[in-house]
């Protein structure tokens, strides 16, 4: 379950750490398969702002995989997407975006979708090469330097207001709440 712009994120419980990633949301708008790169940002509806907020920490090993990606970055509501979708003939070129990640004001990402290792094209080949994409799928394309591990380990607090923005696409504002024992958040819900 994804969660929207002003909703709060709800600490997953027993999720010490907790870290962010703005990323550039690619959203196909088009059902796809072996979408040749230099075609590929024509089947796409739109873009969104996205946070993938992520649980770190040793507990989330799995014997096959390495890091358990099912729990560190799956539970219900961790990753924010929104504010609205931007279709994409307003956006020309979404490798050419700046970006930026705020918590509680202090910047802790800043860079540009011109700094990604694959382009949002790039992905999409690559993606539909062995599978199906189809209307309102989302792709998460990546986050730059700048992640709590580079902050000496100041990962997300509790009450924590994290802005995640991107050049043209939006702003998503999210508030980290803590999970009471009888797993409702602090907010009451």
């Amino acid at each position: 379950m994804l969660s929207g712009d002003g909703d709060a994120i709800r600490r997953p419980t027993g999720a010490e750490l907790l870290d962010w990633e703005v990323e550039l949301v690619a959203v196909i708008g088009e059902r796809c398969f072996e979408v040749a790169e230099e075609d590929a940002l024509g089947v796409l509806a739109g873009y969104a702002v996205g946070n993938d907020v992520s649980v770190r920490g040793p507990h989330l090993t799995h014997p096959i995989f390495g890091i358990d990606w099912g729990v560190a970055k799956n539970a219900d509501g961790l990753t924010p997407v929104g504010p609205a979708l931007v279709p994409a003939r307003f956006i020309p070129d979404p490798q050419n975006l700046a970006m930026s990640l705020t918590v509680d004001g202090q910047v802790r990402q800043q860079s540009s979708s011109a700094q990604m290792l694959v382009s949002v094209a790039a992905q999409i080949a690559a993606i539909t090469r062995f599978t199906t994409l189809n209307p309102g799928d989302l792709i998460l394309t990546g986050t730059p330097a700048g992640t709590a591990r580079g902050h000496d380990g100041a990962y997300l607090t509790d009450g924590a207001v994290v802005v995640a923005e991107i050049e043209g696409v939006g702003r998503l504002t999210n508030t980290i709440v803590g999970t009471r024992r009888d797993g409702k958040d602090n907010s009451g819900k």
